[in-house]
């Protein structure tokens, strides 16, 4: 029927005016019926009672605190990002020592040790963010164990190169180096890292990631590809199943093939020997070193050479419906990786790009490259 100017006609009912709606809510509700008088008859209709449906909500429904995100992996789970920008961890440095046996001023690559009190749980494989003073967020792979290097929960570890650039640009002046005198880039991140000392605090965030995990599947065999830093989340799988400070749950084979420019410039040599010779049947390591050795055609080393010389061991453990390959390291060396497992599946008569896209699909090929 037709209404009248200020009124509503809801079907099947009488015609309210807004006043009346108002009313009737508080009548029900047991609430703002000393206001219900006061709403004139010519505010629309639509407002009054949408604005009602909302106050009731608020007033019955309890928002509820967002679950955080859990990642499990091998039977453990921790919180995503549980350390967020807004509220960083704040760390404590326990110790910074070069990770090379010869430190050199154009190559210092530490190995940094932070202390959390046991407030940051994570995976091997995930990473971390760092907030230098005044600078964004840097995030960096973890170079440790689940329970950290000293295998009870407190610490976290990281490999980081001290970046420092000639350029024209940007930069300082003064460089102890083999540079002084010229105008260099300074890295905000890894300097701010490599300059901590024992007692210094770093805010954390994180941990984040979940592409470098280790398999699921215990039986799995594992290749590792890097080039230089790239070796942090390797070193925090094979920290986990040889070092001897946790227990590892792995039962399949590991071969990391590492590439650096020369031996003095290999990451962890001592430790890694270690690994190697605590279960030799089980962990395979080979270096490419880019300025002493040479292949068969008298190229450079680099990894991707390397693979071509372990062709048939690499084309062998393709087989394998278990093997994962991973990848971590410069950008540069991801090109070079593919080239050389087509050479090497070409070889054998098989096609890399049908392999990856398989490996893909299953979940069998982690890359991460920056």
């Amino acid at each position: 029927p037709p209404v009248a100017a200020g009124q509503v006609s809801l079907r099947g009912s009488s015609t309210f005016t807004p006043a009346a709606v108002v009313a009737s809510y508080a009548e029900h509700s047991g609430a703002y019926g000393s206001w219900a008088s006061s709403v004139p008859s010519f505010i629309p209709v639509a407002m009054v009672v949408a604005g009602l449906l909302l106050l009731g909500k608020r007033r019955g429904v309890t928002r509820q605190a967002r679950k955080p995100k859990l990642l499990t992996s091998r039977g453990r789970s921790v919180q995503v990002n549980k350390h967020k920008l807004k509220k960083p961890l704040e760390a404590v440095c326990l110790s910074n020592t070069p990770a090379t046996r010869e430190p050199k001023p154009e190559a210092d690559v530490r190995h940094i040790v932070l202390d959390t009190g046991g407030a940051l749980e994570y995976l091997e494989g995930q990473s971390i963010g760092i907030i230098p003073p005044g600078a964004k967020t840097k995030v960096y792979s973890i170079a440790s164990a689940g329970q950290g290097d000293l295998a009870d929960g407190t610490t976290v570890s990281l490999c980081v190169k001290r970046l420092v650039e000639v350029d024209k640009e940007h930069g300082e002046v003064e460089f102890s180096g083999p540079h002084a005198g010229h105008k260099v880039y300074r890295g905000v991140g890894s300097n701010y890292l490599c300059d901590l000392k024992p007692g210094d605090k770093v805010a954390v965030t994180g941990p984040t990631g979940k592409d470098l995990l280790l398999p699921e599947d215990p039986e799995s065999k594992v290749l590792m590809l890097a080039t230089g830093t790239g070796i942090a989340p390797f070193r925090g799988f094979l920290s986990s199943e040889f070092s001897g400070r946790t227990k590892g749950q792995h039962k399949g084979k590991f071969w990391l093939i590492l590439g650096v420019a020369d031996t003095s410039a290999i990451l962890y040599p001592g430790e890694l020997a270690d690994y190697v010779a605590a279960d030799p049947e089980r962990l395979r390591i080979d270096y490419a070193l880019s300025r002493e050795d040479k292949d068969e055609e008298g190229r450079k080393m680099y990894i991707q050479n390397k693979m071509r010389q372990c062709g048939d061991d690499i084309w062998s453990w393709l087989q394998d419906p278990k093997f994962h390959l991973y990848m971590c390291g410069l950008k540069a060396m991801e090109s070079g990786v593919h080239e050389a497992l087509a050479d090497i599946c070409s070889s054998h008569g098989g096609d890399w790009q049908k392999i990856l896209t398989r490996m893909r699909k299953e979940g069998r090929y982690h890359a991460e490259v920056y």
